[in-house]
């Protein structure tokens, strides 16, 4: 097969024979698809017969070039629409990311503690006049295993630091270029009418799911799923997950699917739609304090923890665990002035005494602490508060899109709601966040400042839920 002309960066390379899908420069990843198409042949010296306006920057006839449809790119991202036709979405996924930074950080210090800990071992080993080497290689072989752990971390950080990713979708086909220290492969399938994205759990980070998106076809005659943007963050990956299926032509941004993009799963009672409930009708034994009910604006509060069970409950244990601990520290305060060492005894115990205050913050905290929700016209917003705020989340009021309970751990696709909250929360979510406005309390409360905060948004005349 001839040359063909990259309409880009004017790099010259052969096409791969029989290629399916889209074709790619490998310079600078731009889709020569079309200008493949358009060429009924080459040239006998190599030069193509149509030259292609470059998709970069420009347009070519029916080509929109950055986001002429559907929601903008997440502030912030560098997520790029390549090209937007009825016919193509092409999207530069860049490399690098907050996650991979982590994935980094967390590599240096694995990597860091075991050489440190494999290097006292073999040290000590050197230094003992009666020298074990099957002991030693028995130790080494299991440092060495927590190191391989390490090495795997190192290679998945620069997988995602250095690795670019161009996303090609047609209504028939979807192709994803990596492209890694010019190394580039494809991955990709067919579509049909059921194709469409979703976020698939990759793994979990503290108990969190770390999700990937996913298109589900067809190859070679069995399913298939197309895996990417694992690096990307929850608001992008949301962004792009709703893009590809607006391409498709399929439905999305339900309530379930908005709370499925940010670590949610929705509660068992969403089976019936939240009411609105004016600040009027709230109920006597309501455990929401209303602070302020204006047209324009409307403030509540609630305790942290609304069981007392669970409040009382937690500051017991935390009391008594604080009681064996000072108790514990006195004792090691006298051992060490009886043994001469006052002036060591007294600056170790008094730093341990110290720290054992943050425990008692926290009972304080959880008897006394409140939650404060307020949604105005600009914007909603909830603050974790006791004596001062130690946590708050807002996002602007127009920019609202649903309002539901959900549970606080998230499900992977295909499998049920972690079962180990029992505490439904309120969540409030738009195409790009979501968050709690309640915390540790009964699903009677959450359900009724979920009917508040609906009643609100319908005051300024905002739909929620798919209304």
């Amino acid at each position: 097969m001839a040359m063909l002309r990259c309409p880009n960066c004017s790099d010259e390379f052969q096409p791969e024979d029989g290629s399916e899908g889209f074709v790619f420069c490998p310079a600078c990843g731009t889709n020569v698809t079309k200008a493949l198409d358009a060429t009924e042949g080459y040239a006998e010296d190599g030069e193509t017969s149509v030259q292609r306006e470059s998709s970069f920057g420009h347009s070519s006839g029916d080509t929109f070039v950055g986001d002429q449809t559907g929601s903008p790119v997440p502030a912030g991202s560098k997520l790029e629409i390549i090209e937007e036709t009825a016919d193509s979405l092409v999207v530069l996924i860049p490399a690098g990311g907050k996650r991979a930074n982590s994935i980094g950080w967390f590599a240096i210090i694995w990597n860091a503690i075991t050489l440190a800990v494999g290097g006292v071992f073999v040290f000590a080993g050197f230094q003992d006049g009666d020298f074990d080497l099957v002991a030693m290689l028995f130790v080494l072989g299991v440092l060495s295993l927590f190191q391989l752990i390490g090495l795997v971390m190192i290679y998945a950080w620069v997988r995602m630091t250095f690795t670019r990713t161009i996303l090609a979708i047609r209504p028939d086909r979807i192709d994803v270029q990596y492209t890694l220290f010019n190394r580039s492969w494809i991955d990709g399938c067919d579509l049909n009418e059921t194709s469409k994205a979703d976020l698939i759990e990759v793994y979990r980070e503290n108990d969190r799911p770390v999700n990937c998106v996913g298109v589900n076809g067809i190859l070679d005659g069995t399913e298939k799923t197309v895996k990417f943007a694992t690096a990307l963050n929850a608001s992008e990956k949301a962004w792009l997950k709703s893009r590809i299926n607006g391409f498709l032509g399929q439905p999305e941004n339900t309530l379930g699917d908005q709370l499925d993009q940010f670590g949610f799963s929705l509660s068992e009672a969403n089976t019936s739609s939240i009411e609105p409930i004016a600040p009027s009708d709230l109920p006597p034994d309501s455990g929401i304090i209303i602070e302020s009910a204006r047209p324009g604006e409307l403030s509540l509060s609630l305790p942290i923890v609304e069981y007392p069970f669970v409040r009382w409950g937690i500051s017991l244990v935390i009391v008594g665990w604080e009681l064996i601990w000072t108790a514990g520290v006195l004792g090691a305060l006298l051992l060490g002035a009886q043994e001469g060492g006052a002036p060591i005894a007294l600056i170790v115990g008094g730093f341990m005494l110290l720290g054992s205050l943050i425990p008692l913050l926290v009972v304080l905290f959880v008897l006394f602490g409140k939650l404060f929700i307020h949604i105005d016209r600009s914007e909603i917003s909830v603050r974790c508060r006791w004596i001062r705020t130690v946590w708050s989340k807002s996002m602007p009021t127009e920019e609202v899109t649903g309002v539901g309970l959900a549970s606080s751990t998230s499900r992977a696709k295909g499998r049920q709601a972690n079962a180990g909250t029992s505490f439904p929360v309120c969540v409030v979510t738009s195409h790009e966040t979501a968050f709690p406005l309640t915390l540790l309390q009964r699903k009677k409360t959450a359900k009724e400042v979920a009917g508040l905060v609906t009643y609100q948004l319908h005051q300024f005349g905002i739909s929620v839920n798919d209304e």
